[in-house]
């Protein structure tokens, strides 16, 4: 049983929480929403977690849960995001990410929304596909396929932006080219 108080929860994981959010919507604002959202859906049901690895899972669901619906509001779908009418240097990875990090971030975050969570939650969170299937509600299967095509489609992405992709023993690397 994981006995930590909303604040210990919070300290621990509401950096994840931001990231996922932000993985899943793009949107700095809206990243911050999701965390509220999520701490907020906490205290409210106020969950049970058998250990530290229960509540993690249970904080990932609710913040892709969370950007999901987000992204299919009313608001989300008819509103023109600000960066659209102002030209700014606004890096939404920059408060979380070193900036090559932060390179990278934005070329997984430009994949697909299925595919970039899978690979934010394999490789930043270190996470086996029967875990990630069991925390986004889906087989392994699917898990895997999603990683093979995500993985894929960022060799391309990554290639583009001049960044070399390979896989060596099951490792992935990123190299970005001179």
């Amino acid at each position: 049983m994981c006995n930590m108080g909303a604040e210990e929860l919070f300290e621990n994981y509401s950096d994840m929480v931001y990231r996922v959010a932000l993985m899943s919507c793009g949107d700095r604002s809206a990243a911050e929403d999701i965390v509220q959202e999520v701490f907020v859906r906490y205290l409210k049901n106020k969950p049970e977690f058998e250990n530290a690895e229960h509540a993690k899972a249970w904080f990932i669901r609710v913040s892709v849960n969370c950007a999901k619906s987000q992204l299919t509001s009313f608001w989300k779908r008819n509103v023109v995001p600000v960066e659209e009418f102002f030209e700014s240097e606004n890096d939404l990875s920059q408060t979380t990410f070193s900036s090559d990090e932060s390179e990278l971030f934005e070329v997984i975050r430009s994949l697909p929304q299925k595919y970039s969570i899978v690979i934010y939650l394999r490789y930043y969170e270190e996470y086996a596909v029967n875990e990630i299937a069991k925390i986004l509600h889906t087989t392994a299967g699917t898990i895997s396929s999603r990683l093979t095509r995500a993985r894929k489609l960022l060799k391309e992405q990554l290639s583009k932006e001049g960044y070399s992709y390979y896989e060596r023993d099951g490792q992935t690397s990123v190299a970005q080219n001179v």
